[in-house]
């Protein structure tokens, strides 16, 4: 069984070793009110697909969130704590509702391993690295995709949204990090509106894919 372990910031003893996963623990993070760390595990052997929840205090395990099929799991929280976002070898990201135990959406769109994701500050757009040389964008309400952000030459390793989330800086094996303008930060079936005004007309299929606009946003198909 593999440990995470609680520091003193002062001594730098550990405060509490959490006897969690059967494989190594990738990830471990703090909600935002310090009460609650969530935990990922999954190493090469693939005994643990799992994040898991625990209470700080008391370090009582809280909730497990199974589902993904593979390893390599990191976990992140939402700015306001209510929900969680996994990443997976499995191909997948997925979105969960603290206390709920089960994922809300599954996120498939990556051509290789997920390597990580983190949530907009406002908590309504997800961006997701991957092996696949992409970072993506996505609508945490409906699970849809919201745009690919394409041009590293290599795995993309984290990205950021900024503070005012009108940019993300990702960051690439390539030898480069990259400054993108968020113009899908806003709901996508607005920004679809807005293109639609400007141009006068439906938007073409290349189009689409430019703007970053789903098929399930109405506009021409």
């Amino acid at each position: 069984m593999k440990k995470m372990r609680r520091w003193d910031v002062g001594s730098g003893k550990a405060l509490r070793v959490l006897r969690v996963h059967e494989d190594w623990v990738t990830s471990a993070g703090f909600s935002p009110d310090g009460k609650t760390v969530v935990t990922g595990s999954g190493g090469f052997l693939g005994r643990d697909k799992t994040a898991r929840l625990w209470d700080v205090v008391s370090g009582v395990e809280l909730d497990i969130l199974c589902g993904h099929e593979n390893e390599g799991i990191s976990a992140q929280f939402s700015a306001d704590g209510e929900r969680v976002v996994t990443a997976s070898r499995d191909g997948t990201a997925r979105v969960w509702q603290v206390g709920r135990g089960k994922p809300l959406h599954e996120l498939h769109g990556h051509y290789s391993t997920p390597i990580g994701a983190q949530f907009s500050h406002d908590g309504k757009i997800m961006v997701t690295v991957s092996r696949d040389g992409t970072a993506r964008l996505w609508d945490v309400a409906s699970g849809k995709e919201l745009r690919v952000l394409r041009g590293h030459g290599g795995e993309v390793r984290s990205a950021q949204f900024s503070a005012d989330e009108q940019m993300v800086v990702t960051a690439s094996r390539d030898q480069t990090a990259r400054l993108w303008r968020c113009e899908v930060c806003d709901p996508i079936d607005e920004i679809a509106a807005k293109l639609l005004k400007t141009i006068g007309r439906d938007l073409t299929d290349e189009e689409r894919r430019r703007f970053g606009v789903p098929d399930w946003v109405p506009g021409g198909k």
